[in-house]
């Protein structure tokens, strides 16, 4: 297995979980002139390897990367035996962007049962949120309602099944801070801007975590999300450690956290039924429940 670089000419970007843009000839999408847009940062290349499958650079074909597959964006890495997208157009450009994506595990992939998202060592700037994911499966789907006033802005929700215990960093105002965490499933609100034949300007809007009901022999169990004094030594840590050990904190069922211009994390909205616990800092904002719902 060899790792490709996409000529700029023919290009892949791929925009955290496995959203990408491809520079593609005309496909008949007339584009509309994009307003002005400052990148933060300069385009990052797209790395891929993969072991079979198909890609066919057309709107709306079913492509399939399979054999074990590893995509590297800046730092942000994502492994898996099978990734199956399709592209679509874009008013504002003449480039195809990723309708649809799956990420699949499988006995090539870095577990038989998990694929893997790992941001940890991201250093793009507006991105607030970085950890280490280890789901059953990753699905992508753009979120193709245009803003009048950003044409050139993409949306993707990506969702993360069964995730479990994960780790990492928030950026708060105050900089980088330990966080570990449980949740059943996680959805993640991503955008970027078209900037010229490339993306910029990756970052997460929203997260929202959701907690189990009781299912298939397993316990009800509640989302956990607490900002640890000290990273701990693995995730599954979090289950000893009481609530004291952490600076702050909260269990509830459903949990969503939004993210400022900067990056930052700016706000977050409990469920109806939500512990709390510790030191919250008196810039972070709590929405009331009406004004920031999961998108579940």
């Amino acid at each position: 297995m060899t790792w490709r670089r996409i000529a700029q000419s023919l290009f892949i970007t791929v925009v955290g979980s496995l959203v990408a843009i491809a520079a593609e000839p005309d496909q008949g999408v007339t584009p509309t002139t994009p307003a002005t847009v400052e990148p933060l940062a300069p385009p990052v290349p797209f790395l891929f390897r993969h072991n079979g499958g198909h890609l066919e650079w057309m709107e709306g074909v079913p492509n399939a990367l399979t054999g074990g597959v590893e995509l590297m964006y800046e730092a942000i890495a994502l492994k898996g035996e099978r990734l199956e997208f399709a592209f679509g157009g874009h008013p504002a450009s003449k480039q195809l962007v990723i309708d649809a994506a799956a990420l699949a595990p499988g006995p090539n992939g870095p577990s038989p049962d998990r694929v893997l998202f790992d941001s940890r060592a991201s250093q793009l700037p507006l991105v607030g949120f970085r950890g280490l994911f280890t789901p059953t499966a990753i699905v992508i789907t753009r979120i193709t309602a245009i803003d009048p006033a950003a044409p050139n802005r993409l949306s993707w929700r990506a969702v993360l099944k069964q995730p479990g215990h994960f780790a990492g960093e928030l950026k708060s105002r105050a900089g980088w801070e330990p966080f570990a965490a449980w949740a059943d499933e996680i959805e993640i609100v991503l955008r970027a801007d078209l900037v010229g034949d490339g993306l910029a300007n990756l970052r997460f809007a929203e997260v929202h975590f959701f907690g189990r009901e009781k299912r298939d022999g397993q316990p009800r169990q509640l989302v956990r999300l607490d900002r640890v004094l000290k990273p701990l030594a693995k995730p599954e840590d979090l289950d000893g450690l009481e609530m004291d050990g952490a600076q702050y904190g909260l269990q509830t069922m459903k949990l969503t956290i939004e993210f400022a211009e900067d990056g930052s994390f700016g706000a977050y909205k409990p469920g109806v039924a939500t512990t709390t616990y510790g030191t919250w800092p008196e810039d972070l904002r709590k929405r009331p429940r009406s004004l920031l719902a999961p998108a579940k």
